[in-house]
């Protein structure tokens, strides 16, 4: 999460992204883990990333003497071109399609109410709830930084459940999108370089 707040104009939201790797207020050329340490250790001011890092993070800021100390926030990444939107990917558990006994199918039943009573125990890894009566409880609500990210819950879209190798896709969208955010590329250059990845990439899908 950028711990940065900025207008609603998409125009000065792209500036802003523009502005962070010009003047270096965030982690550069690093892959996840050298990242990570770089801004723990204070060496980026702004580290966009997923929620699931809050609890790491909080930790730091509530420990004394080291640099995030009293001096983390979460922000929803700023609005760009348009809609407010932001990009989601999740967690799903699926059950096979094959013959079972009655006993076998009471089991997985019991499984999943399981999960969902402790969806709460989920959400505080930092993971948005799945139902709605979790995103609203005391419990979660409290918690730190939950409701900076709460808004997620509603805005946040998936790719679409027919795209098919969605990770592989993810990863090439997420790079052409950085370029255009830092500055490498333009905007169309970006939009033109994630089509061709993606396309030669379904051409390869039997």
């Amino acid at each position: 999460m950028a711990a940065f707040a900025v207008g609603n104009r998409p125009q000065v939201a792209n500036a802003q992204f523009l502005r962070i790797n010009v003047e270096k207020l965030g982690t550069q050329n690093m892959d996840t883990p050298a990242a990570i340490a770089a801004f723990v250790s204070g060496e980026g001011g702004i580290y966009p990333t997923g929620t699931w890092m809050i609890g790491s993070f909080e930790q730091e800021a509530e420990t004394p003497g080291r640099p995030l100390y009293k001096s983390y926030a979460v922000y929803p990444y700023p609005r760009l071109w348009g809609e407010r939107v932001e990009y989601v990917s999740g967690h799903s558990w699926v059950v096979p399609t094959r013959k079972r006994t009655p006993q076998q199918r009471a089991a997985i039943a019991r499984f999943f109410r399981f999960m969902a009573a402790h969806n709460y125990d989920w959400a505080r890894t930092g993971h948005i709830p799945a139902f709605n009566s979790v995103l609203s409880d005391p419990r979660f609500t409290s918690l730190p930084h939950r409701a900076d990210i709460a808004p997620l819950a509603s805005m946040g879209r998936p790719l679409p459940a027919y795209v098919l190798r969605q990770n592989a896709i993810e990863g090439i969208v997420g790079e052409e999108a950085a370029a255009a955010f830092t500055g490498q590329k333009t905007i169309p250059q970006a939009l033109a370089s994630a089509e061709r990845r993606v396309d030669v990439l379904l051409q390869q899908v039997d």
